[in-house]
């Protein structure tokens, strides 16, 4: 019996090793999909900005592959707008997501184009920006925090020590507040017109987000004095 059992072990033990030499092995499918002559595309819009190609340079000769969905070349593409708008996905529902964020850009534009109208004089208009992006850039630039808290337990006491926080971290913890905020707030309301209103207040340095961030900076200016704890 137990040389059956062996025998059995041996050949699923070789038939896993054929299987995986299968899976690592290199198709001719796979082989014929891209050319080795052909040139991998840059994922920056700004290097086929500052290098045109010029005749008889190698972009003219040389035939460049197809970019992944994930790269964007648009020029109205931000990084910090894709990935906010990343944070609103729920439930893989991405195309919801960008309609949400669109939506959000138009009414920021709607709602500055109107108070531009309505402004009494022309030095007035020139201090409202129309560009939805860029009050979306320092409406995050508002809300980014400059340091966190981390809790450390030391002899049966919780120190709030004050820490550095990454620039991924800081945009996470902005995009939370924001959002956390605005999906709180009157349900009946389309969360694009929570999250514009939300946005024009932080540009201007106010809201509910800006209000978070000040919380925590009060915070960690209270607990500046355990900040050596963190450094042992």
């Amino acid at each position: 019996m137990l040389r059956a059992w062996n025998r059995i072990a041996r050949i699923n033990q070789h038939r896993i090793f054929q299987w995986d030499l299968c899976s690592i092995s290199s198709s001719p499918v796979s082989n014929t999909v891209w050319k080795e002559e052909e040139v991998a595309p840059v994922p920056d819009r700004a290097y086929y900005y500052h290098n045109r190609p010029e005749e008889g340079d190698s972009m003219y000769t040389v035939n460049v592959r197809a970019a992944p969905s994930r790269y964007y070349y648009s020029i109205f593409h931000k990084p910090l707008t894709e990935k906010f708008t990343r944070y609103i996905l729920k439930k893989g529902r991405g195309d919801l997501a960008d309609e949400i964020m669109c939506d959000t850009m138009r009414r920021i534009k709607i709602k500055q184009l109107t108070k531009y109208h309505n402004a009494p004089s022309e030095a007035d208009r020139d201090d409202i920006e129309l560009n939805p992006y860029v009050i979306f850039d320092k409406a995050m630039s508002n809300i980014l925090p400059t340091l966190g808290l981390k809790t450390s337990t030391r002899a049966a006491t919780v120190f709030h020590i004050p820490v550095p926080i990454a620039d991924e971290a800081k945009f996470f913890m902005a995009s939370r507040w924001v959002l956390d905020y605005c999906r709180g707030r009157r349900p009946k309301t389309p969360l694009s017109e929570r999250l514009a209103n939300e946005f024009l207040l932080a540009y201007n340095n106010e809201g509910n987000a800006v209000k978070k961030k000040q919380d925590l900076n009060r915070q960690v200016l209270a607990n500046r004095a355990y900040m050596h704890i963190g450094w042992k």
